[in-house]
């Protein structure tokens, strides 16, 4: 891979009149050939040299998904820039949009900001957002091209600054080179066996590291087409997923654990009349925990449409490693275990127990990648933090360090254990709490809860508030769905919490001391939509100190 903006001319000179991006929203769709998208870079290029933005700088895109922003992210590059993908103010009160775009303009100073003119309103509405230096996206557009060869580089040449969602720390830059998005779209290539011929669908955000590999690098790449929705309309109606997979005959979309299970939940089973999946090849959720329980729903749900089990493929991934770590195919299986909870701290050895808790592997490390478990020396089924190593893996964070073992890999912050060389995730270290000497993993909990009718499914956080001695208990504060406050009287309400508590109690044996049910979207997220845990545990132990 010579440069990432070279790819779509390349395309073009193979396939000119081929499809290389499909933007689709409710009020229709649409779609540029390889040769159109390649004049567009050209035609951003000008107007981007017309700003005299430097080699090395960088420039932050905040657009709708879509060929527009491919084309600036490509042109960005082609001249020798660092690209930084925002997401889209959604209005004056969007605090988390302000606390990102405050974070990357401290962290990397961009150059210029590229925009839409809706962009560009919503933004100003935004009290105290930082200044910035903005351009609008079809300014640069109407420029005079350059058609040369994207700046020259090497494997080590940084080209797009992938940041983190924040959930738990201030966000951070990842430094995405040339050498390892090659990389990770050679292993992907064998893993999944991606050729030019396949068709993507994704809802997922292009500021994501899943939304931006598996939908616009990968595709580059391999040259086949990509269709884009926006994450808004796949939430608010998910059976759109399904459709597009269908009317475009996509054989690859990737999504988190939880977009299955919002499909499951959503979709009434009529809706699926006249769907035919049988396309879909490669389901790759990854992103998350995933669920052994999300995989039987889901694929017993869209079966009736075509859906072969087969296609869902967990896989584990994380931006520091552009993307993808290990990949399940549909040669390859995940294994299913079941283990003794009490076996899955840090330390212990994951012990078989058909009456425990059932795991799904993530299936085994992509070509050339090692997956380990910090301090193992070799002992299979050790739970312990997860280190890994691959061209695929950063060698650090823009103007931070990465957290390198000695001996050079890259610590992951992910729990987990390796068992026949096949790779189990039990969720991040920061959300593990330690009840009553037992590992209690947040996402568990907040699944369970996510589960009762009128709990917001995904919108919770659980923590343990252990300020008395020798005295631990169980907090879980959560959204109830829209509308449920103003129709509930206070017998509602009680009858919600104590559902929480029996659903918590059946799954997992875990009694929980206080519930509080907010108002959707009253909880404060990342623009990722992870729940701030941290932010919402500290205000719930200053109320109650209070």
């Amino acid at each position: 891979m010579n440069s990432l903006s070279d790819l779509p001319a390349a395309a073009a000179l193979r396939r000119p009149d081929a499809t290389a991006f499909v933007a689709e929203d409710p009020s229709g769709s649409v779609a540029v050939t390889w040769d159109e998208l390649a004049r567009r870079v050209a035609s951003m290029r000008g107007g981007l040299r017309a700003r005299r933005v430097g080699r090395g700088d960088r420039v932050a895109l905040s657009m709708r998904g879509g060929p527009d922003l491919v084309a600036a992210l490509l042109a960005v590059v082609a001249e020798g820039c660092v690209a930084v993908v925002l997401p889209t103010p959604r209005g004056r009160r969007d605090g988390a949009y302000a606390d990102r775009l405050a974070g990357v303009w401290a962290d990397c100073a961009p150059a210029l900001l590229i925009e839409t003119p809706a962009e560009a309103r919503r933004r100003a509405a935004i009290e105290g957002l930082t200044a910035v230096t903005s351009a609008d996206a079809a300014e640069l557009a109407a420029a005079d091209p350059v058609h040369e060869p994207g700046a020259p580089g090497d494997d080590e040449t940084p080209v797009i600054l992938q940041y983190t969602s924040g959930s738990t720390k201030r966000p951070r830059g990842v430094v995405l080179t040339t050498g390892m998005l090659e990389a990770n779209c050679r292993q992907a290539r064998a893993a999944y066996g991606d050729h030019e011929d396949d068709v993507a669908v994704s809802w997922v955000p292009l500021y994501h590291d899943m939304g931006l590999v598996t939908a616009v690098v990968r595709p580059l790449f391999s040259g086949y087409t990509s269709v884009l929705l926006q994450p808004a309309d796949f939430i608010a109606e998910p059976i759109r997923w399904l459709r597009a997979v269908h009317e475009h005959r996509a054989t690859l979309s990737s999504a988190p654990d939880f977009a299955y299970a919002h499909c499951v939940r959503r979709i009434p089973q009529a809706d699926l009349e006249g769907l035919d999946l049988s396309c879909w090849r490669i389901a790759r959720s990854a992103g998350e925990v995933v669920r052994p329980e999300t995989m039987d729903a889901f694929t017993a749900f869209a079966a009736p449409a075509g859906f072969r089990a087969e296609a869902f493929c967990p896989s584990y991934g994380m931006a520091e490693a552009t993307l993808t770590v290990t990949a399940s195919t549909p040669r390859a299986r995940p294994r299913r275990v079941r283990m003794n909870p009490a076996s899955l701290a840090p330390g212990a050895i994951a012990t078989p127990d058909p009456d425990g808790r059932e795991l799904l592997s993530s299936g085994p490390p992509v070509p050339d990648t090692t997956v380990d478990v910090v301090g193992a020396a070799g002992k299979e089924g050790l739970v312990g933090e997860l280190e890994i190593r691959g061209p695929q893996v950063m060698s650090g964070y823009f103007h931070a360090p990465a957290p390198h073992t000695p001996d050079g890999a890259l610590r992951t912050g992910d729990l987990g254990f390796v068992l026949d060389g096949e790779v189990f995730v039990l969720g991040r270290a920061d959300d593990a709490m330690v009840l009553n000497g037992a590992n209690l993993f947040q996402h568990d909990l907040v699944a369970a809860c996510g589960s009762v009718p009128g709990i917001r499914p995904g919108r919770a956080a659980a923590f343990v508030d252990d300020r008395i001695p020798d005295r631990q208990e169980v907090v879980v504060v959560a959204e109830t769905t829209p509308g449920f406050a103003q129709d509930a009287d206070d017998a509602g309400r009680a009858a919600l919490v104590a559902a929480v508590r029996a659903r918590v109690l059946d799954r997992l044996g875990v009694i929980v001391a206080h519930v509080q049910t907010v108002e959707a979207d009253a909880l404060p997220v990342t623009t990722s939509g992870k729940v701030q845990v941290a932010a919402i545990r500290a205000a719930w132990l200053e109320r109650r100190s209070n």
